[in-house]
């Protein structure tokens, strides 16, 4: 984060890298969190880190493959939710349609349930 050429995160409309909280809110970290460390640290962190969005995801699955249970409604109503970056689903269907382009394929719309 912050430096251009590290890793080639950079801002899409400014010409600057993204910071550290931009670069978290990208892997779904929610702004309440708090990262340990200094700025170089933090940076590493969130590079390194497994998103939580996709991380709760991963393990509704794995529930249902380790211990072949059927996921619940409530299980599907959450994952659709991850998979949209947050929104609830009433909120994405009503902005689906401005979503579209790679925004739209990072909400993994061809995955069925």
């Amino acid at each position: 984060m912050s430096k251009p050429s590290s890793a080639r995160c950079i801002h899409p409309f400014q010409h600057r890298g993204l910071t550290p909280r931009e670069g978290a809110r990208l892997q779904t970290f929610p702004d309440s969190y708090r990262f340990e460390g200094g700025l170089v640290s933090t940076r590493k962190q969130i590079g390194n880190a497994v998103p939580p969005y996709l991380a709760e995801a991963l393990g509704y699955y794995l529930k249902q493959a380790v211990y072949h249970e059927d996921l619940t409604d409530a299980n599907r109503e959450r994952i659709q939710i991850l998979r949209s970056g947050s929104l609830s689903l009433e909120q994405f269907k009503e902005k689906r349609s401005e979503i579209g382009g790679i925004e739209q394929q990072a909400t993994l719309d061809s995955m069925k349930f």
